[in-house]
């Protein structure tokens, strides 16, 4: 966005077709295909300009932006046209990037021929504002990514096993961390995930060897609600090679889950 060079027609900032497709992420033709789609919606002078013959050769001639010599018609697109293609493609890129341009394109040559009439000592009064709004912008990210890093590390700290009798204590913590990040419903199934992770890695089935400790409790003479109550958990605490890549995975979990800017989407 900083690196767009500022194109102007008719004392208008304006966009080439091929600029709004690269800022909005899309193809050239999908921006045309829209606008054929929806010309009942495109009002010339107000959306956007056409130009060929004369206009074009004058608007080539110009410094502001290279254009091919091969091309006989071309479309360029005001703030409302630029506004009507991100509404289109109605997608959070396409409005993210339309009021980024709004703000830091189309606006600011409004912003220019305002602070030109200014008296240099408002003009003065005005720059040392906003450096003291960016200092102090600056120093409220800098507080942020502390906090998050601080949060990162307490994070981490928990997913450490204290001693290997707390095992499934530890494992248990870290579940329950988790549950609060993401919630209960989405954690059952991010369980039943790291369960199917855990057999790939490890190269077993959980589930058979669930069946087969039950099968060694029924034998020994376990009663059934006692045997009713063994789950894959007492299959993995069981052997000490599963213990310690389900606690890698849950851990892998913790880590991914339970940040502030996992949480955000970040």
């Amino acid at each position: 966005m900083s690196n767009l060079i500022p194109t102007e027609y008719k004392s208008q900032r304006i966009l080439t077709t091929q600029q709004i497709a690269e800022l909005y992420s899309t193809d050239a033709k999908i921006i045309r295909n829209n606008y054929l789609r929806n010309q009942d919606k495109y009002i010339p002078g107000i959306h956007f300009y056409v130009l060929e013959g004369e206009e074009l050769q004058a608007f080539k001639a110009t410094p502001q932006i290279d254009v091919p010599p091969n091309i006989n018609v071309m479309y360029i697109w005001t703030e409302r046209g630029a506004f009507r293609h991100a509404k289109s493609l109605n997608n959070d890129k396409a409005w993210e990037v339309y009021d980024q341009l709004v703000e830091n394109y189309f606006k600011s040559k409004e912003l220019k021929e305002y602070t030109e009439k200014l008296s240099p000592q408002t003009k003065l009064l005005l720059q040392l504002s906003e450096s003291i709004a960016k200092a102090e912008l600056e120093q409220q990210e800098i507080k942020q990514i502390a906090v998050r890093a601080q949060q990162a590390v307490e994070v981490i700290k928990d997913t450490i096993i204290t001693q290997p009798d707390n095992w499934r204590k530890d494992i248990n913590r870290m579940f329950n961390r988790i549950v609060e990040a993401i919630g209960s419903q989405q954690f059952q199934e991010l369980r039943n995930e790291s369960y199917q992770l855990l057999n790939s890695r490890a190269h077993v089935k959980i589930e058979e060897r669930l069946r087969k400790l039950q099968q060694r409790a029924e034998a020994s003479g376990m009663p059934k609600y006692k045997r009713d109550k063994l789950n894959r958990m007492d299959v993995i605490e069981a052997d000490p090679k599963l213990k310690e890549i389900y606690a890698a995975i849950i851990k892998e979990y913790t880590v991914k889950y339970c940040t502030d800017d996992e949480r955000k989407g970040a």
